[in-house]
C-alpha cells in the first residue's frame, strides 16, 4: 500500500494491472447485464409537445421543450432565446427516480445545427445535496453521440450517489445574443459490469464532498485507473462510494479503490461480503481497517525514504507476481509498509 502516489503512479497500476490480466481473462460471475452495452435513462422520443412537457421542465427564460420528427422518430427540441434577452443559459429539468450506479460512462446523442450562440453545453445529475456535472461541445455537424466518464464529472455540493439521481439538467450557455436550439436524441448509461467488464473501480464521493480540498485528488487518480485498465485491455465499470449496494459488485472479478482515504460504513459492508464471497481487492494509498484482515494484511509504518528517490522503483519477480515486468518507476515521497497477518 502506497502513500498518496505522484502522476507516476501510473507505473504503479500498470504494474498491478498487468499482473491481472491473466486471471481476469476467465468468464465472468454472477449475473452480468445479458450481453446489454447500454440501458436507456430516456429516449427522448416523446409523441407529442405534451408529453415532452410533462417531463421536461424549462428554467426561467428557457421556453417549453418540443417533439420534432427525425429519420428515426421523434427527437426532443429544445430552444434556446438569447436574441433580445439576459439569460444566460437555456435550462430544462427531468425530474424523476433513476439509479445510474451500474455503469461507467453517460452516452447522449445531440444535434445542433448552429452552435454558434453556445460557449458550451452542461449536463448534471443531481443527488443528495448536490450535482455531478461536466461540460462537452458536438465535435461534428449533425449528430454527434457524446460518451461522458463519470470519474470525470465533477461535483457541486454534496452529491449522494449515483444510485439515487432525482434530476437530470441539460443547458446551454450563452455565447452570443443570437437564437439556436439542439436536439436530443436519447440518453443513456453505458459501460456495465458483465460480459467483458469485470473489475469495479469505487470512486470516493463521500471524501470529495466532505474534504473539497481532497476533490481534485480522488477525480484525478480514479480517472487514472479507469484509463490504465482501459489501455490494459481490461473492461471496468465506476461505482460511487455512496449507496454502493451489492448490486454494483455482482460479478466483478476485482473491485478497485484507487484512492479511497476513508469509506462510509454501508459501503465498507459492502466490501466485507463481496471479499467473505471470495472478491479480489486492489486498495492503492492504504486499506480501510476493517478489510484489511480480510486481505491478510496488518497495517504498518510510515516511511519515508533516507534520500531523495529513495522509493523510486518497485521490483518482483514472477513468483510473486506472474506476468509484471520485473522493475516498475514509482517515485513516492513516503510509504505505508504492510504487513502479512501471522499465517496468511
Amino acid at each position: 500500500m502506497l502513500a498518496r502516489p505522484r502522476l507516476r503512479c501510473r507505473h504503479a497500476a500498470s504494474l498491478a494491472a498487468a499482473a491481472l490480466l491473466a486471471g481476469l481473462a476467465l468468464p465472468a460471475t454472477g449475473e452480468p447485464a445479458a450481453g446489454a452495452d447500454a440501458v436507456t435513462i430516456d429516449s427522448c422520443r416523446y409523441p407529442d409537445d405534451a408529453a415532452a412537457q410533462a417531463l421536461w421542465q424549462p428554467m426561467g427564460g428557457s421556453p417549453p421543450a418540443q417533439v420534432v420528427a427525425d429519420a428515426g422518430g421523434n427527437v426532443l427540441r429544445l430552444r434556446c432565446r438569447f436574441a433580445g434577452t439576459d439569460i444566460p443559459r437555456a435550462s430544462w429539468d427531468r425530474s424523476g427516480t433513476f439509479d445510474l450506479s451500474a455503469g461507467r460512462a453517460i452516452r447522449l446523442r445531440l444535434h445542433c445545427a448552429d452552435p454558434a450562440p453556445v460557449t458550451h453545453f452542461n449536463l448534471y445529475f443531481q443527488s443528495g445535496d448536490g450535482w455531478y456535472t461536466t461540460t462537452f461541445f458536438p465535435e461534428k455537424e449533425g449528430w454527434n453521440t457524446i460518451r461522458i466518464e463519470k470519474p470525470s464529472m465533477d461535483t457541486e455540493g454534496q452529491p449522494g450517489g449515483w444510485d439515487n439521481v432525482r434530476t437530470i439538467r441539460v443547458s446551454a450557455w450563452r455565447g452570443a445574443p443570437a437564437d439556436t436550439e439542439f436536439l436530443l436524441g436519447g440518453l443513456e448509461l453505458t459501460g456495465l459490469l458483465g460480459g467483458e467488464t469485470l473489475v469495479v473501480v469505487v470512486r470516493a464521493d463521500s471524501v470529495a464532498a466532505s474534504r473539497p480540498d481532497e476533490h481534485a485528488s480522488v477525480s484525478r487518480y480514479s480517472a487514472a485507473v479507469v484509463r490504465m485498465l482501459d489501455e490494459a485491455g481490461v473492461g471496468c465499470a465506476v461505482a460511487s462510494d455512496l449507496g454502493l449496494g451489492a448490486g454494483a459488485l455482482r460479478g466483478a472479478r476485482l473491485v478497485v479503490l484507487p484512492y479511497n482515504p476513508s469509506l462510509p460504513d454501508g459501503s465498507l459492508d459492502t466490501l466485507v461480503r463481496y471479499m467473505e464471497s471470495g472478491g479480489r481487492l486492489l486498495a492503492c494509498y492504504g486499506m480501510p481497517e476493517r478489510l484489511r484482515p480480510l486481505a491478510g494484511i496488518e497495517g504498518g509504518p510510515f516511511v519515508r525514504p533516507p534520500a531523495a528517490g529513495g522509493f523510486a522503483t518497485m521490483a518482483t519477480g514472477p513468483a510473486l507476481l506472474p506476468g509484471a515486468p520485473p522493475v516498475v518507476g514509482q517515485n513516492s515521497w513516503n510509504i505505508i509498509e504492510p504487513k502479512p497477518v501471522d499465517g496468511r
